[in-house]
């Protein structure tokens, strides 16, 4: 005997479930899906992207994209390909003055932003970005000999003295003096003044505004300021500043931040780290100062564990420095660094790298790698605190798993390409571009992690979507909306999520299969007549999306039905009434529905599970929203 029974879809937010068979995912999970996001219960088509620069950067893949956001609430955006650094100018990118040259092409840059000023560095001499003038991080040491000769007139001068000169740039950072000096003089015992030329003048993309002149005392070896020239084209001095009137010593160790790869601010602070050279090396810059790395300012991270420093991040009141197989704290309870405690963190995962570290939440999301081996996404949870004599424990951080239903997909990822990956968290959503498939060379996809998704149990719980069609080098957030440039060598920057439903023009492939339903456990092994699926969707525009289904795992995609979502009405609200017999007003007749009840004739098909497609056809300017449904079915019985 036959019973009718119905089935109740309530939701398709699930997300792409890969690790187990489609008739074990959750009901709202998909076992393959691209292209679509979830709002709320539903599931939907993405929008789409549009490219920006109308004129190509040349032949290459972006290698770093930023945005600098200065303090009178200006921003600009800032690119680099090959071997320049750009800056966006309406649709255009323009090159910036003195960063010709500066670059290797393919390999990627990074940035921060502080005190004003965007840092950009690629495992050579760091840069600086005012949004006018492109120079040197750290402020160099004059590399020629001054003359020194005495006067000849009565002064305050009167013995040896030893002369060095010290470079200032545009911040009022002062640099390191050279080793040896770099004039010597002796002025008579009846007194006299010393003339200085030939003063060092520093080179321009080195960002020197003034420079500082240093004297020892008559027979001294400290030395200590006398003067300043507050130019950088000055180049003589007339010396007769008595030694009571010099002034303080100067710092013996003002020195260059290293060649970074990667940089980070934290507490007035850059943190940064060599991956090349020093790879198991924290370096971090003076207080409030960032141009002036001291000699000590370093901290060991695990040395000698044959692990490399993959990437840095924040967590709490911690730097984190994730390496290739583990994660570290630097927890941070004050600015003095002598406060600071290093500590390993509960982990088991390193961080593939520096570009797949996103912060999000309280938490920082991360595509994990062990030995060498990409694994999961992780979510850095927790913070560090001070430990006390009651309470020894420093951290109570850990990493979550959050990506093992793509466990496949996430082992498809190429090693070689990871320090290529890219990250970036965006309207609720985190975005990973990887390079994804073997053979692969560069970014491919978008691997999307919706982390805001709150179910009706009141449960936070994530899901992932890929998007396709997309190859995505860096990300940037600019004046409020989603950019990526281009991994492909064509030099071209795309705005995401423009509006419209096509990608630059071309059509976007989105669809979603549901889950194999197989019904409750009194009903997964008994036969079932299915009669009609119901959908409510919403009538996105005058165009066919496609519902087909299939039953008990068949190949291929199924029946299809196509599903109109016009509004209906008076054709699109074209039609219009006359209110006044002889006057102009008119009024729109009809506005039709925004949303129907899609009934779907499943033909009596037997079987004992079901599935279906949703999808806009691959066709551009077409898209659809599925929010839940329903099917019915009659038992037949045990077979």
């Amino acid at each position: 005997m036959a019973f009718r029974r119905i089935f109740e879809i309530e939701a398709l937010d699930g997300g792409l479930n890969t690790r187990f068979e489609p008739d074990q995912i959750d009901e709202t999970e998909s076992p393959d899906c691209a292209n679509v996001v979830y709002d709320d219960i539903s599931v939907k088509t993405r929008e789409g992207t549009s490219r920006i620069n109308t004129a190509a950067v040349g032949s290459f893949p972006c290698d770093g994209l930023f945005t600098a956001t200065y303090n009178n609430g200006n921003q600009s955006m800032v690119g680099v390909w090959d071997d320049s650094a750009y800056v966006l100018s309406g649709t255009t990118f323009v090159t910036i003055g003195s960063s010709q040259g500066l670059y290797s092409g393919g390999s990627r840059v990074d940035s921060t932003m502080y005190q004003n000023v965007l840092f950009l560095g690629q495992g050579n001499t760091p840069y600086k970005y005012n949004g006018t003038e492109y120079t040197r991080q750290g402020v160099t040491q004059p590399d020629n000999t001054v003359s020194a000769i005495s006067g000849g007139s009565a002064g305050n001068l009167a013995g040896d003295y030893l002369y060095k000169i010290a470079f200032v740039n545009s911040y009022t950072a002062t640099g390191d003096l050279p080793a040896t000096a770099i004039a010597t003089v002796n002025v008579t015992a009846t007194g006299g003044n010393v003339l200085l030329t030939s003063i060092p003048v520093g080179v321009t993309s080195h960002g020197i505004d003034a420079r500082k002149i240093y004297r020892t005392d008559a027979g001294g070896s400290s030395y200590k300021l006398i003067d300043t020239i507050s130019d950088n084209t000055t180049t003589t001095y007339d010396d007769d500043i008595a030694s009571s009137a010099a002034g303080a010593v100067a710092d013996s160790d003002a020195g260059l931040p290293p060649n970074w790869t990667y940089v980070i601010t934290m507490q007035e602070r850059l943190f940064c780290v060599d991956a090349d050279n020093n790879p198991q090396v924290l370096y971090y810059s003076n207080l409030a100062d960032p141009y002036v790395y001291k000699s000590t300012n370093f901290i060991l991270i695990s040395d000698g564990d044959g692990e490399k420093i993959t990437g840095l991040g924040i967590q709490s009141n911690s730097v984190i420095v994730y390496k290739e197989n583990s994660v570290w704290a630097i927890y941070m309870p004050s600015t003095d660094d002598s406060t600071w405690i290093r500590i390993k963190l509960d982990a088991k995962y390193g961080a593939a790298a520096n570009g797949a570290i996103v912060t999000f939440g309280k938490s920082q999301l991360y595509i994990g790698l062990h030995n060498q081996i990409m694994t999961s996404v992780y979510a850095l949870q927790g913070s560090t605190r001070e430990p006390s004599a009651t309470n020894l424990i420093s951290s109570n951080m850990f990493a979550d798993d959050r990506a093992d239903r793509v466990e496949p997909d996430i082992f498809l990822f190429q090693e070689s390409y990871r320090k290529n990956f890219a990250g970036i968290e965006f309207k609720n959503k985190v975005f990973f571009a990887v390079t994804s498939g073997t053979g692969t060379t560069q970014n491919n996809k978008i691997f999307v992690y919706h982390f805001y998704r709150k179910r009706r149990t009141g449960k936070l719980v994530g899901g992932w979507t890929p998007f396709t069609g997309l190859n995505a080098a860096m990300f940037t957030i600019y004046n409020q909306e989603l950019y990526y440039a281009s991994s492909l060598s064509d030099g071209f920057l795309y705005k995401m999520f423009d509006g419209t439903y096509n990608d630059n023009s071309a059509a976007i492939n989105s669809y979603m299969w549901t889950k194999e339903f197989g019904q409750a456990t009194d009903d997964r092994d008994i036969e079932k007549d299915y009669r009609t699926a119901h959908f409510n969707m919403e009538n996105t525009g005058d165009w066919d999306m496609g519902v087909s289904f299939k039953t008990d795992a068949e190949s291929g995609n199924g029946l299809l039905t196509k599903v109109n979502l016009n509004q209906g009405g008076n054709n699109w609200g074209s039609m219009v009434w006359q209110t006044q017999a002889l006057g102009t007003d008119v009024s729109t007749w009809g506005g039709g529905q925004v949303r129907k009840n899609a009934k779907i004739n499943l033909i009596n098909r037997v079987g004992k599970t079901i599935q279906f497609l949703f999808d806009n056809r691959n066709t551009a300017d077409s898209w659809f929203k599925v929010i839940r449904g329903r099917y019915y079915y009659n038992t037949r019985g045990l077979r």
